[in-house]
This record gives C-alpha cells, sequence and structure tokens, in this order.
C-alpha cells in the first residue's frame, strides 16, 4: 500500500501534465465506448428490424424449401399435417410466443394495360400484426382485413410498384399465377392499401393478400412455412435444436440463416470500427508514452538518489508502471462518465440517421450504455497506461547509480 500511495502522490506531483494524460484517455475512451454503443445499438436495431419486418425468430419448411427450387408451385409446401405438427411442437417449447403461416409465390399482377412481375405472400393479418406491431408500413388506404371478415378479396401493394401500375387504394387489379397443378390461374382483387418495407427490390416487386386468399389463387391446401416467434431473441438457438429434435422430417432454419445482409453489415461495421478502436489506443499510447518520458527524464536524478539508499531498480520501474496504471485508471474513469453523458444526450436528442444500404427508411440515431464494454474499455485503459510508462522506460533502464546522479 505504501508503494500505491508513493505512486499516487508522484502522479500529482505535476498536475498540468497529469491532467494532460488524464484528458488523452478520457477523450479515447469516450471514442471507444461511443463507437462502440452506436456499433451495438445499430446490431440490436437492425437485427430486430429484420425479425420483426420479414423473417420472425425461426422459419419452418419441408425439405427442400429453403433452396429455393421447386418444379411446380407449393412443390415443397407443408401440408396441412404437417403444419399442424409444427405448430404444436413449437407451443410446447419454452420460450415461443406464437407461430403462424404463410404462402409464398411468384406471379403477374395487372392493372388496366399495365402488367407486371410480383412476390407475393400470403399472410394472417392478426399474427403478422403481433410479431411486428405495426404489420405494414400504411401510406394509403387500410391494411388488410383479418380472418373474421367477410371480404378477403383484398390485397395491400408496395408503394413503387403500386405507382408503376398507376392504382391507390379501392381500385382492381388481378393477380394471376401458377396452381400447384402447373395451371395458370387468376383471381381479381381490391387494392385495400399501398404500403412502404424500407427495401427498394421488396418495394417495387412485393404484394400481400390473406392467407386463405392466395391458397385460392394456387387452387391448394398447402402453406409454405411456418414462422415462429419468440419472446425473446436470445433463446433462438435453443428453440431451434428443440424444434430439430421434435420435427426430424422438416428444415428449420433460423433468422441469421435466412438474412446473410445482417452477417454482411456486422463483419464490415466490426472490422471498420476494430481498425477504429486499434488506432485510437495507439494514438492514446504514443501520446501518454511522450508525457511520461518528459516525467522521467525530470526524475533520472531522483531515481539514482533512491537506488543509492538501497531501493532495488526494479521495484523503482514497478512504481512508475503503477503511475502510469493509476493515470490510465484515472483517465479511463472519467472517459467512462463523459461516454455515459454522451450517450444520454444522443438518445434523447432524437436525431435520424439516413437510410443504411439497400434500405430506404432512415432510424434513430442511439448509443447503447453496455456495462461489459465500459469494464473491458476501462481495463484497457489502464493496461495502455502501464505499456506508455514501459515504452518510456526503455532509454533509462541501462543507467547506472552514477550517470542517473549526474544526470542534467
Amino acid at each position: 500500500m505504501k508503494w500505491l500511495a508513493f505512486a499516487y502522490r508522484n502522479v500529482l506531483r505535476n498536475k498540468r501534465r497529469t491532467l494532460l494524460s488524464v484528458l488523452i484517455f478520457s477523450a479515447g475512451t469516450a471514442a471507444i465506448l461511443s463507437a462502440t454503443g452506436f456499433v451495438s445499438a445499430s446490431f440490436h436495431g437492425l437485427r430486430e428490424a429484420t425479425i420483426a419486418g420479414q423473417l420472425g425468430h425461426i422459419q419452418i419448411g419441408a425439405k427442400g424449401q429453403f433452396a429455393g427450387f421447386e418444379k411446380t408451385p407449393m412443390d415443397n409446401g407443408l401440408s396441412q399435417q404437417q403444419a399442424s405438427a409444427a405448430m404444436t411442437n413449437a407451443a410446447a417449447l419454452p420460450g415461443v410466443r406464437f407461430s403462424m403461416q404463410r404462402v409464398l409465390f411468384e406471379g403477374l399482377i395487372a392493372a388496366g394495360d399495365r402488367t407486371l412481375a410480383v412476390v407475393g405472400s400470403g399472410v394472417e393479418p392478426e399474427q403478422e400484426t403481433r410479431l411486428s406491431g405495426v404489420f405494414a408500413a400504411i401510406v394509403d388506404g387500410d391494411s388488410l382485413p383479418v380472418s373474421s371478415e367477410a371480404d378477403q378479396n383484398k390485397v395491400i401493394i408496395a408503394v413503387d410498384l403500386a405507382r408503376a401500375l398507376g392504382v391507390k387504394a379501392g381500385d382492381r387489379v388481378t393477380v394471376l399465377a401458377t396452381t400447384e397443378k402447373g395451371v395458370l390461374n387468376a383471381i381479381d382483387l381490391i387494392v385495400s392499401g399501398i404500403y412502404r418495407t424500407g427495401i427498394p427490390e421488396l418495394d417495387r416487386r412485393a404484394i400481400m393478400m390473406p392467407l386463405a386468399t392466395s391458397q385460392s389463387l394456387l387452387d391448394t391446401q398447402r402453406i409454405s412455412r411456418v414462422v415462429v416467434v419468440l419472446n425473446d431473441t436470445a433463446r433462438t438457438d435453443a428453440v431451434a435444436q428443440g424444434l430439430h429434435a421434435r420435427l426430424t422430417d422438416l428444415e428449420i432454419k433460423r433468422w441469421i440463416d435466412l438474412a446473410p445482409f445482417y452477417q454482411q453489415v456486422v463483419t464490415l461495421y466490426s472490422n471498420i470500427f476494430g481498425v477504429l478502436g486499434a488506432i485510437i489506443l495507439i494514438v492514446v499510447l504514443l501520446s501518454v508514452s511522450n508525457a511520461m518520458l518528459m516525467s522521467l527524464f525530470e526524475r533520472i536524478r531522483e531515481q539514482g538518489t533512491l537506488r543509492a539508499f538501497g531501493i532495488p531498480a526494479l521495484r523503482i520501474r514497478q512504481n512508475f508502471l503503477l503511475e502510469g496504471g493509476i493515470v490510465g485508471m484515472i483517465g479511463g474513469i472519467s472517459g467512462l462518465l463523459l461516454a455515459i453523458v454522451l450517450a444520454l444526450a444522443i438518445n434523447f436528442s432524437g436525431i435520424e440517421m439516413p437510410p443504411p444500404p439497400g434500405r430506404t427508411t432512415s432510424y434513430p440515431l442511439l448509443i447503447f450504455i453496455e456495462p461489459t464494454a465500459y469494464g473491458l474499455t476501462l481495463l484497457g485503459m489502464v493496461i495502455v497506461g502501464v505499456l506508455a510508462a514501459a515504452l518510456s522506460l526503455i532509454s533509462s533502464r541501462r543507467m547506472t547509480i552514477l550517470e542517473q546522479l549526474n544526470h542534467n
């Protein structure tokens, strides 16, 4: 303890230089934590948006369903018995909130003299609303009717597709698709509303209709997939393993298996901010080592005096390293407090970020406050302080007692 107190008093001997070092550590800590919090918030927001907007947490399909190659529509679809078994087994697992059915198909949509290719979905509107909270961001008209309503011949059309067709809510369109038996079928529908997905490709091609209507269009009782929604995304792997054990004849896919874009974004951002963090640490290390080198040269005669009194050179060097650790800790703690203030100020400011790659909708700027990241960063700053002190010691480690006492 006496050496710790001695090191602390040495840190306070030159308050101006210590303050400069502390400010460098503080700025570096705040920068790293702000970047880490931003990346963490971005990953969390993109993950939850991907789950709520399209995929759910887990999808269940027949063998070959997720490969995307079918000789005829619904060739790899689930029978009603398989779908019921999948939903029953999913409901029996802890952490499952609910499950729902979807029909996926490709076809054509015609309005007047315009005909365009579409990617269609047959959905259960009530369940889809439970997944996303809003289900579809309607920009004109209404959402799809619930299953209890008599008129199910409705469709909602993505905004860019509606613009290309020249239709609005209340207009009539014709949707054409190939049935399960390979026969072309058509059905007349009323445009219930226009919606936006935020994904340009889907906004140009997507339509949605009630599940029963899509099955009527495809002349089938099969469904494409069962979507399982959980209470907590962290339980995805555990529930997926449970479903694998129960449904050995079906394919089970987690949301991350179906979202290569998410994995690409995570890899890109992680690499970018990893390099940025390394650069910040190197700048802090070099800046603080320069300040500590100045302090070392000012105290060389002092070190010689201590050695002359019989104190080992190793003990003196260890104490100097301890001083570096103390400066790193003080700077790190002040940086943590600064990062918290910045995060709270930004989170409550309501700043909107521009749309990320592949999307057309903006999102709020948020910075997460994560205890683990804060603890690791503080530890990192202490280590950097010790390394900075060690670098400054290199130039004096070979000096004898006489050389140190005669140093000017």
